[in-house]
């Protein structure tokens, strides 16, 4: 215990750094905020207390020296503190990330607060990092004009330029090619059929067959991806068309003619266009030659950060550093239903274990997040080499291995490593001069708060599991929680509300209780606070055809799957009128038509008003397309 009384000024940004990086050696100057006496079995006090940096504040433990300062009355509210030694750790189940202050040396003590610091929340971003990003996104459209700025219309050679046609069908006559209306792929509606588009060829799926129950018999489809530079589209074959198209040339450049046009379906592809191509008897190809002005690649870039909030087998392009490139990692045998390009079970389709390989490396971009991705097969050493470097990828899907992340697929996956590209060289030139915040760069790794949005601090599998096994195992009948999956349908009591008075404070769900005179005590934080605030609380029954179960659902989980804030609905629930009485049943009935993916803490509380009975809170939601 070392400079009693010194007048040392805060460190604005300590708690961040705190909570988010992972310097053994860091040293900040911090103000305790409030202590909270709490005994344990010897009597002593444990945790947790409150300090701030002036701007934000964090929870925290106390370590056996700050317990005897405690004791001796030397830590109290208001003290000026520098800290010399902390350590971190997670909660295994609870997924939150546990900050103890170990050591630390006596400043000033202050009559009251510093500053009005705020709730530094799990979820918030760290410290903003030294660029420029309007400079770098103007970097990006000029290294892929193609993502901002259509090209120009690809010269289509005369007839005479054409190399081969493939006709579909002999009953469609191989006469001179009629120039019809040329149309974008990305104006394609219902209304450009009879028009006919240029495009280059990137994905040929294999031939798939099929049982048509209607006509009892088998028949085939073939699904194809291209682009012409101003957007991607999907295409399925139909009939003569699935054997045709085994004479395209993957990346070569075709006008294509007599074509169809119907609603995206994700069964035939995942490429981010609302409509897709159908191709038939009809269809005609025509290899053209190589127009410059159609891009190998058409790249559509998101940032890491957006991975959090996407649902699972979404395809996206990224543009990042390879901050970390992990080593090939031990044969793990599988289904080939399970692994990267597998067709789905059925008759005739090979479900034999088979063998892979797998890699994990990290990526970063300057968003500031990192975000894993996992290659498989002959992706397996693509990263090996080039950590620090920039590498733009394309065709990754989103999908949970061990967490939330980005995988590799075996026919759309593209990889490019362009030094002299002026996009790759801005992402570069952020990494070099960021590299001091690498520590506190936050990391997506599938933990989830108690309100449903990751946290980034666990990454620990999460499994798939029915209702019923979890009921006869009694795994829910812990006081530890117990975090897992479920597919399920769900069934909601619409005479509930749905709203109620909540804790102003953003991350408590607790229920206020009204002490009259504008006061409401948040039994949460043992306290009165001034004010409420409307949220939202989903309260329904999940049952999947092995049992069922009643699963809440707070406050940002609820608004993310309802698609309407807290207030909204509240003033819904207050009209009373026929028509706010019809919207409000409307939301509520459209969902329990759906079908959801749930990620459920489960737990048995041993004492207190839920003694001995098992709740299940549902922390994340996502909608399993029918």
């Amino acid at each position: 215990m070392a400079h009693i009384g010194v007048q040392m000024p805060l460190t604005v940004g300590a708690c961040r750094h705190l909570m988010f990086g992972n310097e053994e050696n860091y040293s900040c100057v911090l103000q305790i905020l409030k202590i909270i006496q709490l005994n344990g079995e010897d009597g002593r006090p444990l945790q947790p207390f409150a300090y701030h940096d002036g701007d934000k504040y964090i929870h925290a433990g106390m370590g056996a020296d700050l317990v005897d300062l405690v004791e001796q009355g030397f830590l109290r509210q208001g003290r000026i503190i520098r800290v010399t030694k902390y350590t971190k750790s997670n909660l295994e189940g609870d997924n939150y990330c546990v900050v103890t202050i170990q050591r630390c040396e006596l400043g000033a003590e202050k009559g009251g607060r510093i500053g009005s610091p705020s709730l530094l929340k799990k979820t918030e971003e760290p410290p903003v990092g030294h660029f420029d990003a309007q400079a770098i996104q103007a970097a990006v459209q000029q290294g892929y004009p193609n993502q901002v700025v259509p090209p120009p219309p690809p010269v289509v050679a005369g007839v005479a330029g054409f190399q081969h046609r493939i006709v579909a069908s002999s009953a469609v006559a191989a006469g001179p090619v009629v120039m019809s209306p040329r149309v974008n792929v990305d104006n394609i509606t219902p209304d450009a059929i009879g028009s006919h588009i240029v495009v280059r060829v990137t994905v040929i799926g294999e031939k798939k067959d099929f049982f048509d129950h209607r006509k009892q018999m088998t028949k085939y489809r073939r699904t194809m991806e291209m682009h012409d530079g101003t957007g991607e589209i999907g295409a399925v074959c139909w009939e003569e068309a699935v054997d045709a198209t085994e004479q395209i040339e993957l990346n070569a450049v075709y006008l294509i003619q007599q074509w169809g046009v119907g609603r995206a379906h994700s069964v035939y592809s995942r490429v981010r266009h609302p409509r897709q191509l159908i191709f038939n008897s009809n269809t005609v190809f025509t290899k053209v030659p190589n127009n410059p002005a159609i891009p190998d690649c058409l790249f559509s870039f998101i940032k890491l950060n957006e991975v959090d909030f996407m649902s699972r087998l979404k395809r996206v392009d990224v543009l990042a550093v390879v901050d970390d490139a992990g080593s090939r990692m031990a044969s793990a045998t599988r289904s080939e239903s399970e692994g990267e390009g597998a067709g789905s079970k059925g008759k005739g389709k090979d479900t034999r274990p088979k063998t892979t390989l797998r890699s994990d490396s990290w990526l970063v971009d300057p968003s500031r997040v990192k975000c894993r991705v996992v290659l498989f097969d002959h992706f397996v050493d693509a990263l090996s080499g080039l950590e620090g470097k920039v590498v733009a990828i394309k065709g990754l899907v989103t999908d949970s291995v061990n967490g939330r992340c980005l995988k590799s697929k075996r026919d759309t996956t593209v990889i490019v490593v362009d030094d002299n590209n002026v996009a790759h060289a801005a992402v570069q030139d952020w990494y070099n001069n960021n590299l001091q915040d690498r520590a506190i760069w936050r990391a997506i790794a599938g933990g989830y708060s108690a309100d449903g949005r990751p946290d980034h601090t666990s990454t620990l599998p999460i499994e798939a599991m029915d209702i019923g096994t979890v009921k006869k195992n009694k795994l829910d009948a812990k006081e530890k929680r117990f975090t897992f999956i479920i597919y399920a349908n769900i069934r909601i009591d619409n005479r509930d509300p749905v709203t109620y008075n909540g804790c102003p404070v953003e991350e408590c769900n607790r229920k206020l209780h009204n002490m009259g005179g504008g006061m409401w005590f948040c039994k949460t934080h043992d306290e009165v606070v001034q004010g409420r605030r409307q949220k939202l609380k989903l309260n329904f029954r999940a049952y999947d055809g092995t049992g069922s179960e009643y699963v809440t659902v707070f406050n940002t989980v609820s608004s993310w799957v309802l698609q309407k804030k807290a207030d909204a609905m509240h003033q819904l629930e207050e009209r009373g009128d026929f028509e706010g009485v019809n919207v409000y049943q409307h939301i509520l009935t459209e969902f329990q038509k759906k079908k959801w993916k749930i990620t459920v803490q489960a737990h048995t509380d041993k004492e207190g008003e839920h003694k001995g009975k098992a709740t299940w809170i549902g922390i994340d939601m996502e909608e399993i397309p029918r």
